[in-house]
């Protein structure tokens, strides 16, 4: 019962805890994809605002070192497509720049996404829309559940252990006295006594078993004398009698 709560708690505390890095991490990059949205709309947001499309490609062109993005595109203010940047058709076919912002979806199964207005000095220019995997989320969730099953289980070994220790060390002695009280009381024999090397609470009891059993054997001793007395002096005056 006690192995089987102990193991119930573990897996509850790290279950938890796996539960809430799985969240601080996606939190995080959510976090990530939305910095990278406003970044991005501030180093085009001049070249949106003199029309330079050219500016905006070379601008974008910085996120072919992020292998997790998947899509930047960048609308004016009339929400049609100014500038995009994604990998190439052989790393990803799939184009989720539309030729209209109102197009976009809102959310891609599988994927980030984020939308943001591009100002500057307060002057709207255009949105910008950012589209980003989740191998770096899905990596740290493989990551983090198996060292939360090593952990577990490392835990459950040494709750297991630690359990066969300390029930040799308390359930052996109370299992071996229980034996003793159990012969005691089946042979009537109150000469036996309970092995008292044990130290602490339970060789306290071991002792403390032992005297009452002296208690109880003096006692029967004295009964058994008392009576032998009786009976000597009960066949005197019978004998007293008799005569």
């Amino acid at each position: 019962m006690t192995i089987s709560i102990s193991v119930i708690a573990v897996a509850i505390a790290v279950t938890t805890v796996t539960l809430f890095l799985i969240y601080d991490m996606r939190k995080s990059k959510l976090e990530a994809v939305d910095l990278i949205a406003k970044i991005a709309g501030d180093r085009n947001s001049a070249a949106l605002a003199f029309g330079t499309k050219e500016s905006i490609q070379k601008n974008l062109e910085i996120y072919n070192f992020s292998p997790s993005i998947r899509a930047v595109c960048i609308y004016n203010e009339f929400g049609v497509l100014y500038g995009q940047y994604r990998p190439s058709e052989k790393i990803q076919k799939e184009n989720y720049c539309q030729s209209q912002f109102s197009s976009l979806p809102e959310t891609i199964p599988g994927l980030i996404t984020v939308r943001d207005e591009i100002r500057h000095k307060g002057m709207f220019l255009g949105r910008i829309y950012v589209v980003s995997d989740t191998r770096e989320i899905n990596s740290y969730v493989v990551k983090t559940t198996q060292i939360s099953c090593i952990v577990m289980g490392v835990t459950l070994i040494f709750i297991l252990l630690a359990t066969v220790y300390f029930s040799r060390i308390f359930s052996g002695p109370i299992q071996e006295l229980t034996a003793t009280i159990q012969s005691i009381t089946q042979s009537k024999n109150y000469n036996l006594e309970a092995r008292t090397g044990y130290s602490g609470e339970i060789g306290i009891l071991a002792s403390s078993f032992n005297e009452m059993l002296g208690e109880v054997h003096k006692r029967d001793r004295a009964l058994a004398l008392a009576n032998e007395k009786l009976e000597e002096k009960i066949a005197l005056r019978t004998s007293e009698l008799l005569e």
